[in-house]
């Protein structure tokens, strides 16, 4: 008699303590399956990031893995053009052989300068073949700002799109990139103005008579190495560089699996400078590690946005604060 009493005192105490908590029970049982699913792609990314270490995967390792399974298929979409993965892979041995002919090597830093498009991405990709560190450079500043960020980097050459002669040509004018090496990628419009005063190589005639064979590095390049330089706004004094090291841009490719963008069914826009690590590391990533094709525009365009998405039927597209605020659905 005494034992029923008690169970029974348990369980109206169970009961009551259920009813007290029931929203906080109710949250727990209609979040159970977003929560299982987090702890899953938890325990994949580390698994993931844990082999790549094991196994010392680069960037360009681990792309030339995934081109092998993707050779024909789209890569990056860019105006009128289709990239393949192949083309990225054969452009970026090109680079990598042609600067590795000149005497660079692993430890070295190049600054690079460019509007949005897939050859900004096949030249950082290229020169981390050899080893050599890629400056990105944010194509908004200008003189004293464009000098800061090329010297602190310590830059021995900077390459840059046809339309950002004008830039470089401000700099020179002014005194400034006195010792460094300067070649030019055309664009498909002509340069607003040539560039006087100093000699400039045109990397694209260079390019068309380099070998795409693959390239191969001098030195070991390793998992640990740092293989981009990015910088701050500049918006409480002069940009400042952050180390973005191979590690990293692994551990931060990762967002596309949390994403869920899936391979040959998504579609990646990306509106956002490739200077930023949002557009050139997360969204570069997704396409050259997890087969989720990217569409490069050169720039956001407000009027233009929701068309460029129909015309390339993306799925899936990035944004930064301000350009979300122009989106009403």
């Amino acid at each position: 008699m005494l034992w029923t009493i008690l169970l029974r005192a348990v369980g109206f105490y169970t009961l009551l303590k259920i009813f007290q908590h029931r929203r906080f029970l109710y949250i727990c049982v209609k979040t159970l399956p977003r929560d299982v699913y987090a702890a899953i792609i938890f325990g994949y990314v580390n698994a993931f990031l844990l082999y790549i270490k094991y196994t010392n995967q680069t960037t360009a390792s681990y792309f030339d893995g995934q081109v092998i399974k993707r050779r024909g298929k789209p890569c990056f979409y860019f105006e009128e053009e289709v990239w393949t993965y192949e083309q990225v892979q054969k452009e970026s041995y090109k680079v990598g052989n042609f600067f590795q002919s000149l005497g660079y090597k692993k430890g070295d830093t190049v600054a690079l300068m460019m509007e949005n498009r897939p050859e900004y991405v096949f030249t950082w990709l290229g020169l981390s073949r050899i080893g050599v560190v890629t400056s990105l450079l944010n194509y908004n500043i200008r003189l004293k700002s464009l000098e800061h960020c090329v010297n602190v980097s310590n830059s021995t050459a900077i390459i840059f799109g046809s339309e950002m002669t004008p830039a470089i040509q401000e700099v020179i004018n002014s005194g400034g990139f006195k010792n460094l090496e300067l070649y030019c990628i055309e664009d498909r419009t002509p340069a607003e103005i040539p560039l006087k005063g100093r000699p400039v190589v045109n990397l694209s005639e260079q390019l068309d008579s380099t070998l795409s064979h693959p390239t191969v590095s001098a030195e070991q390049l390793n998992n640990d190495d740092v293989i981009l330089l990015v910088y701050t706004s500049g918006t409480t004094g002069l940009p400042k560089a952050s180390l973005v090291r191979q590690s990293r841009v692994f551990s931060m490719s990762m967002s596309a699996t949390g994403a869920r963008l899936k391979s040959g069914k998504d579609i990646l826009i990306t509106p956002v400078p490739l200077y930023h690590v949002q557009g050139g590391v997360l969204g570069v990533t997704a396409a050259i590690f997890h087969g989720v094709p990217q569409v490069i525009l050169r720039k956001f365009s407000a009027s233009r946005f929701w068309s460029q998405c129909i015309k390339y039927k993306a799925t899936a597209g990035q944004y930064l604060g301000e350009i979300i605020s122009f989106s009403r659905a």
